[in-house]
Parts: C-alpha cells; sequence; structure tokens
C-alpha cells in the first residue's frame, strides 16, 4: 500500500458516513416508527363518511345476521360470510358508527401484514418481515381498500395466509400447514369470488417444485386438499351461478389500457420512493451494500406469478371479451407478491439493519409522506355524506323532494320505481344517511324511458313545489336536468361537494 508522503494530503476520495446511533435502526425504534406512520396515514381515512359501496354493506347487515344471509344470498357479487361478520359492527349512529363498520376490513388487514410478515422471515431471511411489512402497509392498494368497509381487507389475509400455508408445506410436508392452507383457501372463496385465481397461482408453484426440483413428496396429500376445498365450497355452487347468470349487469368499466396495466403492476408512486431510498441509503451507508442472497427458485417463481398472473389474466379477458373486470380491487390478491418483491430487493441489497432503514425511507417518499397526511384529512371524492349534509342543509325550513340518480350501475335492470328502505338496495345510501325528504329514485344510465319518467313527474308530482333537489354523480343528467326544469319555472344553484354534485332548484319569488 502506498503511504502519502508527510505534509501530503491522501488523494483517494473519502466516503461520507452518517453516523446513526444503534438504537435508532434497532426493532423497537423502527416498529414504533411505522405505527405511528399507520396511524398518522391510515387513521383520518377510517373515519371518512361511507361512499357507495359500503353503504350496501350496511344496508345488508343492519338488521341482523338472518336478514344479512337473505339479502346477500340474492344479491350475488356480495360475500355471504362478509355481511355475516359486519353483522356485530353495525350501529345505527354514534360518532364511530363507519369506523366501527370498517374494524372487520383493519382486522383483516392486520392479519394480512402478519402474514406477510412470517412468509418473508421464513422464506427470504430474518430481518426481512419488518421490510416487507412497511411495504405492505403503505401500498397504495393498501392504503386504499384497508379503510372501506368492504370484504377486501379480510380476503387478502386470507390470500396472504394460503400462500404462507402452502409455502410451509411445500419445505416441511407437515400436515397442520396444509390445514392451515385448506382453511385459509376456503375463506378466500367464501370472501371473494374473484380472487379465485390465485388458486391457479399455487398450482403453478406446486407444479413447479414436483416438476423442476424434484420434491414430490406427498403429492397424494396436495390434491386432497384440493378436493376438500372444493367440497368446503360446495354450498355456494348456486350464489356463484346466479353470479355468472347476472354477471353482465355488474360490469361496467371501459377496456383497459397498456398505461393502466403497467401502473397496476407497479404504481408509479411506489416506484419512486423505493428507488430514492436506495440512492439515500446507500449516501449515508457507503459500506451498505450486501451480496446478493439467492431465494429458492420455487419461492421466486411464486413470487413472480402471484405478482403478474391476476394483473394479466384480467387485462386479457377485459380486452378480449365484452366483460371489463379490470378493476383494482378485484386484482389485490396480488399485490402481496408484488410487496414481497420489493421487498426481497431491499434486503438483497441492504441486508437487515440497513434494509429496515430503506423501507422506513421508502414509504416516507411516497406514500406516507407528509402529502399523503395531508390527503388523508380532505374530504374523499366518494364520500355520501357531504352530499347528505347539503341536503339536511337546504331542509332546515322544509322538506323539498330528492331526485337521486343511483350510482348501483345495475339499477336500470331493478325495479327501481318501486322497491323500499328495507327490500331494495337502491336505498342503501339513504338507510345509512336518512333524510326526511320524500325521494325519488333514478336508475344510473338516463335513458329516454328514464327522461320520459322525470319529465312527467316534473309535470305532475313537482308541478307546484317551490324547490327541488337533483344529485348526480360525475356531473352526469346536469345539463339536461337544468334544461329540463327551466322549462318548468325552476332556476339551478350548483354545488358540487366532491365527486356528486348536487344542483338545487327553486321558483323565482313573486
Amino acid at each position: 500500500m502506498q503511504i502519502p508522503a508527510e505534509g501530503t494530503s491522501d488523494p483517494r476520495p473519502r466516503s461520507f458516513h452518517l453516523p446513526l446511533p444503534t438504537w435508532l435502526t434497532g426493532p423497537k425504534v423502527t416498529w414504533s416508527v411505522l405505527a405511528l406512520l399507520l396511524v398518522l396515514v391510515w387513521g383520518p381515512r377510517l373515519f371518512r363518511s361511507l361512499w357507495v359501496d359500503e353503504t350496501c354493506t350496511f344496508w345488508l347487515a343492519h338488521q341482523g345476521v338472518v336478514a344479512a344471509v337473505e339479502k346477500t344470498w340474492h344479491w350475488p357479487p356480495q360475500s355471504i360470510l362478509y355481511s355475516v361478520i359486519e353483522t356485530p359492527f353495525c350501529f345505527h349512529g354514534g360518532p364511530f358508527r363507519d369506523f366501527m363498520l370498517r374494524v372487520p376490513t383493519l382486522i383483516g388487514m392486520l392479519a394480512a401484514g402478519y402474514f406477510v410478515y412470517r412468509l418473508a422471515e421464513d422464506a427470504i431471511g430474518r430481518g426481512s418481515g419488518f421490510v416487507a411489512a412497511a411495504l405492505f402497509a403503505f401500498h397504495p392498494q393498501a392504503i386504499r381498500l384497508g379503510s372501506q368497509a368492504r370484504p377486501y381487507g379480510l380476503a387478502v389475509a386470507a390470500v396472504a395466509g394460503s400462500c404462507w400455508m402452502l409455502y410451509r408445506w411445500v419445505e416441511t410436508r407437515e400436515r397442520r400447514s396444509l390445514v392451515g392452507y385448506v382453511v385459509a383457501s376456503t375463506l378466500i372463496v367464501y370472501l371473494h369470488y374473484f380472487f379465485a385465481p390465485v388458486f391457479l397461482v399455487h398450482a403453478a408453484y406446486v407444479l413447479f417444485v414436483f416438476a423442476m426440483e424434484r420434491r414430490n413428496g406427498r403429492w397424494r396429500e396436495f390434491v386432497a386438499a384440493l378436493v376438500a376445498i372444493g367440497l368446503l365450497a360446495l354450498p355456494l355452487v348456486p350464489h356463484m351461478l346466479m353470479l355468472l347468470h347476472e354477471a353482465h349487469e355488474y360490469i361496467f368499466m371501459p377496456a383497459p389500457s397498456v398505461a393502466e396495466l403497467a401502473d397496476q403492476l407497479l404504481p408509479s408512486i411506489f416506484a419512486v420512493g423505493p428507488l430514492a431510498a436506495a440512492f439515500l441509503v446507500q449516501l449515508a451507508f457507503p459500506g451498505a451494500l450486501k451480496p446478493p442472497v439467492a431465494l429458492r427458485q420455487s419461492f421466486l417463481f411464486l413470487l413472480l406469478v402471484w405478482w403478474l398472473f391476476g394483473p394479466l389474466l384480467f387485462f386479457a379477458f377485459s380486452r378480449a371479451t365484452p366483460m371489463h373486470v379490470f378493476v383494482a380491487r378485484y386484482i389485490a390478491f396480488s399485490f402481496p407478491g408484488q410487496v414481497l418483491l420489493l421487498a426481497y430487493a431491499g434486503y438483497c441489497v441492504f441486508g437487515r439493519i440497513e434494509g429496515r432503514v430503506w423501507a422506513v425511507l421508502a414509504v416516507l417518499l411516497s406514500t406516507a409522506s407528509p402529502l399523503s397526511m395531508l390527503a388523508a384529512h380532505e374530504t374523499a371524492e366518494e364520500e355520501l355524506l357531504p352530499f347528505v349534509r347539503i341536503i339536511r342543509s337546504e331542509s332546515a325550513q322544509g322538506a323539498p323532494p330528492v331526485l337521486f340518480r343511483s350510482e348501483f350501475q345495475e339499477s336500470n335492470s331493478l325495479d327501481w320505481r318501486g322497491g323500499t328502505p328495507e327490500t331494495s338496495r337502491l336505498y342503501a345510501p339513504f338507510v345509512a344517511y336518512p333524510i326526511r325528504n320524500p325521494l325519488v329514485l333514478l336508475p344510473n344510465h338516463l335513458t329516454d324511458d328514464v327522461k320520459a319518467y322525470i319529465s312527467s313527474t316534473i309535470d305532475s308530482t313537482l308541478a307546484n313545489l317551490p324547490e327541488v333537489i337533483f344529485v348526480t354523480h360525475d356531473n352526469t343528467g346536469v345539463d339536461w336536468m337544468i334544461e329540463r326544469m327551466g322549462r318548468a319555472g325552476f332556476q339551478a344553484h350548483t354545488k358540487k361537494p366532491n365527486s356528486f354534485t348536487v344542483v338545487i332548484f327553486k321558483r323565482p319569488a313573486g
């Protein structure tokens, strides 16, 4: 080694090193930071008012278990099990009513995070569980679905649990792991039918293990497990057949673009954070880079198929058929695979200690940033209570009738002129948020027949009234309603609290 002469400086560049106390990167501190970020990012979202699909959850569950089963049995897109689970969390009043309705989802997401943590610890390495749990908790899908009173949180937990149990069985061939796999997999079917394609991911993984790694011991037990899942799901067959028969009524999304597929495979906001965090960690810890840690080929195959198969399948199906099912929440079973791949990348590059720092920075620079925390306090675009408050405020001195255009895509094929709040789910928003105004329900699509019905109502029921309120989503029908009500002598005043539009029609004084 060449020693610089006395009085001369060392020409070699010196590395900058950020000295951090050991305790700052320890488990207690990093878990505490993660918990604090969860409260700041998730907390306000859990207390928002319900959106239209969540009011369906309330409508299904608010009359008890028997009514929940009866109603859901005739509505195939909904999970019967989830409706039953929600019944003890369904309350009719109080400041925590909407939060309580979301508690089962919150429990599901916590369970899903635990399963992702355990799978990472078992398959990737000690210390990788924190990285996976952090990325999972702040994945855009987790934040979005985890704050809704819908079955997706519990269904994601069932998917993550089934993959963890299947991995454990593949590695140990223990029967208790296989029993856990059967239980978790059966719950997938009972919680959400659209998550069933994950079974093809499981099958591909097991076939890879059998064929490529020549580990095919106790293969008959796996076949028996699949048969058991099928038998346990038999009670749902009539419900599934009803969904297949009525599926055309519930498919409403446009055909997806390649850009939408790319964003589903890796959300842009979630890609920037981990990348920027990697540069910062390398800058602060120049010696942090670790030699790559090789995964077992079969587990890497599982993660890749888990991540890619669902989005690609739903994308291809939606492009090739009139049934456009490429909806982010329907493909949510795939994002834990994406999370585990990112966790492996971070753990492989930085190891256990610096990997913790990388994971925290990654979420702070993306979905747990101060901007995300501020956004959590804003009114969500799909919340219902903002427009309900406008109606209630406008009805302080009276109760003008409300024409409400339903957000249920299948409403045109239902009896939207009849029904009651007890029998028709089209009333769900106003069962969750009651108003004392006379209610005129309108279907989602304002066809010529619907417009003729509205015109007839204006000329009869509404003919001599001083005020009428019209509520719609995304301004649909606003121009036509303003023109038609103008011909009836009304003047329009428009309010737009979020994605809903409230048009208040009044006759001129005198």
